[in-house]
């Protein structure tokens, strides 16, 4: 994948003359492309040979845009990211086609699970300060992404849709166990830096 983003950089370089700091940025987005890419097509292709392409859909759509706002857990290499990533997915996905969480416990679990997530968002925001108090991040597009998903899970309760009910409380438990890794790695740093002292 290096390779191919080189010759697409130098391509781009003939056109125009790039900056370090510009060649930086295309490598950068390049190689974030080409992985998400293959991340999703890999990921759909398992899908329609499972049969469940909405449960897929439904999932990343979750998962992507909570993500975006929440964080969680990162990892350093693309091929473990791709592997855990992946491994989650078909996790969720195994579940949601062989487990059925009935209605109203979809609810509750939901609410439990966003309101885990919320407050592990709150954890990291406090723990960022302490590790790094020259940056102030706000959780408003973390509250509102969660606030908007919890809306449409008790919308998916009401229109009798036990499949999407459930893909949402089995997609916001990755992202909380995901959340709370990060927020404990966090923790961890903290309580190694005020040993030090």
């Amino acid at each position: 994948m290096e390779n191919l983003v080189q010759h697409i950089i130098r391509f781009i370089g003939k056109e125009k003359e790039l900056s370090k700091e510009e060649y930086d940025i295309y490598k950068y987005g390049l190689i974030s492309g080409f992985e998400m890419t293959l991340w999703f097509l890999v990921s759909m292709l398992t899908a329609v040979c499972m049969n469940l392409v909405k449960e897929a859909l439904i999932f990343m759509a979750i998962f992507i845009t909570t993500r975006s706002y929440v964080g969680g857990v990162h990892l350093k290499k693309y091929g473990n990211c791709f592997t855990v990533s992946y491994l989650v997915y078909m996790i969720v996905l195994l579940l949601s086609k062989c487990t059925i969480i009935d209605g109203k416990s979809t609810i509750v679990l939901g609410i439990i699970v966003i309101t885990v997530i919320g407050y592990l968002c709150l954890l990291d925001n406090r723990f960022c300060n302490c590790l790094e108090p020259e940056i102030r991040e706000s959780n408003k597009g973390a509250y509102i992404v969660l606030s908007f998903w919890g809306i449409a899970s008790v919308i998916a309760y009401f229109i009798s849709s036990k499949t999407i009910q459930n893909i949402c409380v089995y997609t916001f438990t990755a992202i909380m166990i995901s959340k709370l890794v990060e927020v404990s790695n966090k923790a961890k740093l903290i309580w190694k830096k005020r040993r030090k002292r």
